[in-house]
């Protein structure tokens, strides 16, 4: 049921982020989204359908169409000459498997940029994507055309040697959009990457239990992503700058802004298995922690850190948790912790229930009448020793001593009889009667 949940959010998530993404595309590409009735009407139907593959990647100009459909024909003639001259042997690739570098010329250089890039981005100059996005960014025209020149050079000088093609590109980036715009670029250019981490933020938020029932997803996802989106920016844009100083002040920035459900997420997945802090967060709702708490529980973690560390500098010796103990028992309630460790030894528990009654019924000393009164006798007392064992391990204190003993020398009736019959069941194997 919980993984169905899962698929369903994630499903539901990529759909709307996705959607998005489509309308953005769609609208930036309104004008020539579609082949236009004018060529449709003068053109065969199969040269219309190569013009409506082209356009699935990118639209064209009712001028570029015509020009796209006038190759095609001229292509088309000439497969059909070489049919002609050569019969079945003829090989027609190379006149219907057209190099996306052909197309210059034949469209404008922006369609041809913009083309390009969508269909070979791996072979594509870094200044095509930002052309791409020039709207967003804000491009003037002077600056497009710079772009759209120092694109077809970088492109021609891609197999020299010596030639550094990372370095100038994002030289000519900056120098013609300068930082703030180029921060905006690499947002866009992350855009996807830094929304599929925000629906995986989510989800493990959603599985660790770490959310309202009525928090909205989308808001959430959405803070996240502009998070992240700007924290990304300013890395990918400081460690190609070099300037170590901005970088970690923007870092450092940044990090100030980390929305709060993240932050707790981070310390979260940090702390240990077993960690009495992190079980309390996983059971809130069950030991009905208040926020003072629950913010309280999510500082224990670096208190923790500070405590060891001035335990190292004066060399005394300490164990982990029960450091970490002193820490969370001035956060909860003796009952909250004492519900917490019953949640923890929940199942143990209950396997060690099913068995002693099972050498009950074995030794027919089990009423099934009795079976829910007993069954809760043999569940409290076990539990209740379980975690006052726990107790005097995480801190010997007097009263944690005390209770054990109590228990210890108090047991219920059932118990010395499971004891007789466990001794005799044992006693073969020369070990311990334990509960």
């Amino acid at each position: 049921m919980k993984r169905t949940f899962f698929f369903i959010v994630i499903g539901f998530l990529l759909m709307t982020f996705l959607g998005i993404l489509i309308v953005k595309k769609q609208v930036n590409h309104s004008e020539a989204s579609s082949v236009i009735h004018t060529v449709m009407g003068k053109y065969p139907p199969h040269i219309v359908y190569r013009l409506q593959q082209m356009m699935k990647a990118h639209p064209f100009s009712f001028a570029s169409q015509s020009k796209l459909c006038e190759f095609f024909m001229e292509q088309d003639s000439l497969a059909a000459m070489k049919v002609r001259q050569e019969g079945a042997s003829a090989l027609l690739d190379e006149y219907y498997q057209i190099p996306v570098d052909e197309l210059q010329g034949l469209v404008s250089e922006l369609e041809f940029s913009d083309y390009k890039w969508s269909i070979a981005p791996e072979r594509s100059s870094l200044l095509r994507e930002v052309v791409y996005y020039r709207n967003s960014i804000g491009l003037s025209q002077q600056k497009i055309d710079w772009l759209l020149l120092y694109s077809n050079e970088i492109e021609h000088q891609t197999s020299a040697q010596d030639f550094s093609r990372d370095s100038i590109e994002f030289q000519l980036v900056d120098s013609l959009l300068g930082k703030d715009k180029c921060i905006t670029f690499y947002q866009l250019k992350n855009r996807v990457k830094t929304e599929q981490l925000a629906i995986k933020w989510y989800l493990r938020l959603r599985e660790n239990n770490m959310l309202d029932t009525q928090t909205d997803s989308l808001t959430i996802c959405n803070e996240f992503v502009d998070y992240e989106s700007i924290r990304a920016s300013h890395q990918d844009y400081w460690t190609r700058i070099g300037d170590k100083d901005a970088f970690q002040k923007a870092i450092t920035q940044d990090e100030q802004k980390k929305p709060e459900l993240l932050r707790r997420l981070e310390i979260f997945e940090k702390m240990p298995a077993g960690s009495l802090a992190k079980e309390a967060l996983i059971h809130k709702e069950y030991i009905r922690l208040s926020e003072k708490q629950i913010k309280s529980l999510y500082l224990v973690p670096e208190r923790l850190e500070a405590l060891k560390q001035e335990k190292n500098r004066i060399k005394e010796g300490f164990v982990d948790k029960r450091l970490e103990y002193s820490l969370v028992k001035k956060i909860l309630a003796s009952s909250q912790i004492e519900n917490v460790l019953a949640k923890r030894f929940e199942k143990e528990i209950s396997r060690s229930v099913e068995n002693q009654i099972k050498i009950l019924k074995e030794n027919n000393l089990w009423s099934e009448a009795e079976h829910q009164s007993r069954s809760k006798e043999i569940c409290d007392y076990l539990m209740s020793y379980r975690i006052a064992k726990v107790l005097v391990e995480l801190e010997k204190s007097r009263e944690h001593v005390f209770r054990k003993y109590h228990l210890e020398n108090n047991k219920p009736a059932i118990f010395n009889t499971l004891e007789k019959l466990w001794t005799e069941k044992l006693k073969k194997y020369n070990q311990p009667v334990q509960f």
